[in-house]
């Protein structure tokens, strides 16, 4: 989305009163990478006609790629459901240019209302966008600052025990950095965490503040409580964020560790 769908409504105003629309891909999101590809199947099922399957389809296919339709005199009559579909999420933006030559056309064909839900349509997709970017540099900005952390002369401390303290743990052992210790908050069980070796609760780390970096790894919302806990401490640097850098860094971390394990296996093949 938009492309498919933005062309469709373009063009039907210039189509015959009996014309056929051929679609390709119809099922490209289900057969192939592209999780997103399915702009044609929301105009297939989406727009009003005479729906036609292609025959001669391969019988391992549970679905053909390829539908059409014809176009009947409801096709224009219910057009408001396309216009509709244009709410869906978009997978990219388009220039100011482009969209203009579209609205141009359709205010030239379409009722007034129908111009207003593609001008609502853009902007909530460009707006979606806009923060998704922004979320996207915020946690590559976080990848950076997490490996300043990492890297720096200071103690590593991780504060947890569970998923992200094990995650964390492994990446730092692989790129040749160890965790100094963990630690939990006092109210823990430590018996109950993942981890059970150098771990501690918060008021006996046995290192000053002064000495030690903090990386938070427990989820999003128990990084806040954790935060407000500690207000008043003398760490040289505390890592945290919000959930989408936390998902950001979790994707970064696999990704190394799957690239160390499989050049592990070629050294051992070696």
């Amino acid at each position: 989305m938009p492309g498919e769908m933005l062309d469709f409504l373009a063009a039907l105003p210039y189509l015959s009163s009996n014309a056929v629309v051929v679609l390709h891909d119809i099922t490209l999101n289900q057969i192939s990478d592209n999780e997103y590809g399915y702009a044609t199947r929301i105009v297939y099922d989406v727009a009003t006609g005479k729906k036609i399957i292609a025959d001669g389809v391969d019988p391992d296919e549970i679905l053909p790629g390829i539908g059409a339709f014809q176009i009947t005199k409801d096709t224009m009559k219910y057009v408001e459901k396309c216009f509709s579909a244009l709410t869906i999420t978009w997978k990219y933006d388009l220039t100011d240019d482009d969209l203009e030559q579209y609205k141009v056309i359709y205010k030239k064909f379409y009722h007034a209302d129908l111009v207003e839900l593609f001008k609502k349509a853009v902007t909530l997709n460009r707006t979606r966008m806009l923060k998704e970017k922004c979320k996207k540099e915020q946690a590559d900005q976080a990848i950076i600052d997490f490996h300043r952390c990492v890297m720096g002369k200071y103690k590593l401390i991780l504060y947890g025990g569970g998923y992200w303290a094990e995650l964390v743990s492994q990446y730092l052992r692989a790129i040749g950095k160890k965790e100094t210790a963990y630690v939990v908050s006092n109210d823990i069980d430590i018996s109950t965490c993942k981890i059970q070796n150098n771990i501690y609760h918060y008021s006996d780390l046995p290192y000053p503040e002064k000495d030690c970096c903090l990386i938070m790894a427990v989820d999003s919302e128990k990084q806040k409580s954790v935060m407000r806990s500690i207000s008043e401490n003398s760490f040289q640097y505390i890592f945290w964020g919000e959930n989408y850098i936390y998902d950001r860094l979790a994707m970064y971390i696999n990704d190394i560790l799957t690239l160390k394990k499989a050049e592990t296996c070629l050294e051992k093949e070696v």
